[in-house]
């Protein structure tokens, strides 16, 4: 009797493999660190390198933000300028984020200078140094504590108010100008004063010189003319 032929049967187990393929899927940026040469700057809409990124969950939904305000990432995940840009600075982090993954890369510029100062601590060359800690003093009026006082207890007898070392500074200094403002207006008016004199002086000095023009042109009198006004005869010079 011949022996029966048995069919060889192959499984295969796709579904395992899938897992197995999941599992081994890392979500996020599959690359953290990428470079870019920099060569005087990047051009508007020049992609200068694509990133790797990888929910594991086909990467929907997936948003990106870039550290700086030029640049971001396109749909086919290119890192694109949005304009031309001479101020990359060393160093962009790219941050990718939905409900599967939540990971940084970073784009390290060779060759590119550091970016100017972006804020008001690093325009006035204040990055380095410490921060100015204020300190706080009290402010306490005078109080007045009558002896022998009846109940009710506690009683509140004043208020201490405290206030920061630069308030005071900036109360005393507005004090201060205050009173420079005070002073001008006071010198101004001094001036004014002063001017309105001068004035006043060229007035009566117009005045006078009008009485001694006056007086040029008033007629001299003559001897009978004089005669007549001091009662007592003159004598002509030429007589004598």
């Amino acid at each position: 009797m011949a022996p029966e032929a048995k069919e060889r049967v192959t499984i295969v187990c796709t579904g395992a493999q899938e897992e197995a393929e999941e599992a081994a899927c890392s979500p996020g940026f599959q690359v953290k660190q990428y470079h870019v040469e920099y060569d005087g700057g990047f051009l508007k809409d020049q992609p200068l390198l694509q990133v790797v990124f990888d929910d594991c969950a086909k990467n929907e939904g997936v948003s990106f933000e870039v550290s700086h305000p030029d640049f971001l990432i396109d749909e086919d995940l290119n890192l694109v300028p949005r304009r031309d840009v001479m101020d990359s600075g060393t160093v962009i982090f790219i941050h990718g984020l939905n409900e599967h993954a939540d990971d940084m890369a970073q784009v390290d510029i060779l060759g590119a200078p550091p970016r100017s100062p972006q804020t008001l601590r690093g325009i006035l060359g204040l990055e380095d140094t410490v921060p100015y800690r204020t300190k706080r003093s009290l402010l306490v009026p005078p109080m007045f504590v009558p002896e022998n006082q009846r109940a009710p207890f506690p009683r509140s007898i004043g208020k201490a108010l405290v206030a920061s070392v630069i308030a005071i500074r900036e109360n005393e200094e507005r004090q201060r100008e205050t009173e420079r403002d005070r002073e001008r207006q006071r010198e101004t008016e001094r001036e004014t004063e002063r001017e309105r004199q001068r004035e006043r002086d060229r007035e009566r000095e117009t005045e006078r010189e009008r009485e001694r023009e006056r007086e040029r042109e008033r007629p001299s009198l003559t001897f009978s003319e004089l005669t007549l006004l001091s009662g007592t005869p003159c004598k002509d010079v030429s007589d004598l």
